[in-house]
């Protein structure tokens, strides 16, 4: 894997970092409802981060249109790889 690759897979991953850390906290908020005024605040900001990140990996999103662009780069260094 290339280095690009290697960033554009990130880049792609961000949505998902505060999808998944908004979830953590709502669990959080209803597996432990004493300390859901605690957790709530956070799982509304990872919510609201997710959303506004969310159009990065739509169909021409930039970060999946960067992760297309290195995957491509990729298999063509692979490819003069395997012709030398």
């Amino acid at each position: 894997m290339e280095l690009d690759e290697l960033l554009a897979e990130t880049y792609a991953a961000e949505p998902l970092t505060w999808l998944e850390a908004a979830i953590f906290f709502l669990f959080a908020c209803a597996e432990y409802p004493a300390e859901a005024e605690r957790w709530a605040p956070l799982a509304e900001q990872r919510w609201q981060r997710y959303l506004a990140s969310a159009h990065l990996v739509d169909e021409d999103g930039e970060a999946t249109l960067a992760l297309v662009r290195a995957r491509a780069a990729s298999r063509l260094l692979q490819a003069d790889g395997a012709r030398a």
